[in-house]
């Protein structure tokens, strides 16, 4: 008889490790973050540490990570929202003859660094330039955490280790995720399938989750290839694995009528069926190009009020199905008075019934053991988060609606990991991508624009150190699509509601951000303050 207990055991063993948790949050540049006062709030109040002694959770729940990552959230997201009531305050002095040392002062106390010197000295002669202000906070608040972030990831190479060792024991040599466009997904790696950000490459989100089949083609043979050649050095003959690629679409489970993004808002099974028609379609390219070669696909569903997954399950065949799925939640409640021994011996009923499924439902049997592994671990690494849901956010997040603070445009900044606080869309050109611009600026208009806010915008690509021209296309690409949102938003642009930064980055892991020069606002006063990489 299987134990499952020990099986359960091995994958905390395994997976404590991922994403580094055993560690203070923000130990290196804790300024980058949370201000010094928000710091010593969170360290002397104890409600957590005391709570830890009274909750019960889910007897499969990873409550250390879980207390870990609610303080890396609340001192995150109490950085972003510091700046609307600091800036308010600093509005309500700019005529006192010392606003500009007292300003500064706030801001150094309250968010951790100085406000551009220009904008406030400009003060006394005419309105400050709050949505300037506003912007630079945002940008600035959002490249310290994720600089932050870059260096603890850099002390994580034993997490990245255990992950990519986990991916090779259920067959996978590359694990690619395509996110739908929401900023509610934005912390799915570490949150969602706690998994460490390096063991996932690059991730990348599209408006609807609808990735494009010829660009992820074209990854698939560049990965490959580098496979092929770490293979041909290697003694005797490279073991057979797969590459994964993962598709996630989000959904509400509290508001069912406005599930998905995009054209499937509202119309969650049609915004399924078409994702996994992009899966579908990728799978079919790579077999009649490479029939030789096997691609695994999956598609994840992910509840933005619970974080609960729907996983939908591969049969036999690696077929999937929009209507079979394993429904986390409901797993979850299942399972949550019993002990972690009867807890996973449920969870590997719940595959088979699941694999069992008739009707519209059916497959062509049960997954392979390695897919089979792999979704037990998602199992389990989801039952943390929707336990971490229930203890911390009772069950449900309060900002179910959208609450992004910045819109990020080009390649993702795959460090900092919270939910709606960014809006990311993968684009190479403004013209390619219009339509998945134009649904992140219709959210942002609802959200800030009709407040009087400007909309912050940061255009993000990354370059190959090694190649000669690279970092030079990385910023023309920038250029390009600012260029293109300037003529296409003039009037938001000649107003100061849209406000745009530009940054490139090297691929090494340990790389820094890399402001680029041609930008609309106070640049000299940026690299001055924010000691940003030149």
């Amino acid at each position: 008889m299987h134990d499952y207990t020990v099986q359960h055991e091995q994958f905390k063993r395994m997976t404590s490790a991922f994403p580094c948790l055993r560690r203070q949050a923000f130990s290196e540049r804790p300024a980058a973050v949370a201000k010094p006062a928000q710091r010593k709030e969170i360290a002397e109040s104890k409600p957590m540490v005391a709570e830890a002694s009274v909750y019960q959770g889910h007897s499969l729940s990873d409550q250390d990570t879980n207390l870990w990552l609610y303080s890396y959230e609340k001192a995150t997201r109490s950085a972003f929202d510091a700046i609307y009531a600091a800036l308010r305050d600093i509005a309500t002095i700019q005529h006192e003859h010392d606003f500009v040392s007292r300003a500064q002062a706030i801001s150094k106390e309250r968010l951790g660094f100085e406000l551009p010197d220009e904008v406030l000295e400009r003060a006394w002669v005419e309105a400050l330039d709050i949505r300037a202000l506003y912007s630079f906070c945002v940008f600035n608040t959002f490249v310290r955490a994720s600089e932050q972030q870059i260096h603890l990831d850099a002390q994580d190479e034993a997490s990245v280790i255990a992950a990519r060792g986990f991916f090779a024991s259920c067959g996978l040599h590359e694990v690619d995720v395509s996110l739908a466009s929401d900023g509610r997904l934005k912390g799915v790696e570490r949150f969602v399938l706690r998994l460490p950000r390096h063991a996932l490459r690059h991730t990348k989100a599209y408006s609807a989750g609808l990735f494009d089949v010829e660009t992820d083609l074209k990854r698939w043979q560049r990965i490959e290839l580098k496979k092929r050649i770490q293979a041909s050095s290697m003694i005797g003959r490279a073991s057979h694995s797969r590459y994964l690629k993962v598709a996630v679409y989000n959904r509400s489970s509290l508001r069912p009528a406005e599930s998905g993004c995009g054209i499937y808002r509202g119309k969650e099974l049609a915004g399924v069926e078409a994702v996994l028609n992009r899966l579908n379609s990728l799978r079919s390219a790579l077999q009649d190009l490479f029939p030789e070669q096997d691609l695994a696909i999956l598609l994840l569903g992910v509840d933005t009020d619970t974080d609960a997954l729907r996983i939908h399950l591969p049969d036999a065949e690696g077929d999937l199905n929009a209507h079979r799925y394993i429904d986390m939640q409901h797993v979850y409640n299942a399972t949550l008075a019993l002990s972690a021994h009867e807890a996973s011996r449920v969870l590997q009923q719940y595959i088979d019934q699941v694999a069992g499924m008739d009707g519209w439902a059916r497959g062509q049997g049960q997954p392979d053991a390695g897919m089979r592994r792999f979704v037990t671990q998602l199992m389990y690494s989801n039952i943390s988060q929707i336990d971490f849901v229930r203890r911390f956010h009772a069950g449900h997040y309060h900002d179910f609606a959208h609450a992004e603070r910045l819109m990020l445009i080009g390649e993702n900044i795959e460090s900092f990991q919270l939910r709606n606080i960014v809006y990311y869309t993968h684009q190479y050109t403004f013209e390619e991508g219009r339509d998945d611009i134009e649904q992140g600026m219709s959210i942002f208009r609802a959200t800030h624009l009709n407040h009087g806010l400007p909309i912050p915008v940061m255009i993000h690509y990354r370059y190959n150190a090694h190649v000669a021209d690279s970092r030079a296309q990385a910023i023309t690409r920038c250029v390009r699509v600012r260029n293109a949102m300037l003529n296409h938003y003039a009037a938001l642009f000649a107003s100061g509601k849209l406000q745009c930064f530009m940054t490139v980055r090297a691929k090494e892991p340990v790389a820094l951000l890399e402001w680029v020069d041609g930008q609309d606002n106070f640049i000299n006063e940026f690299k001055a303050t924010s000691g940003f990489a030149l």
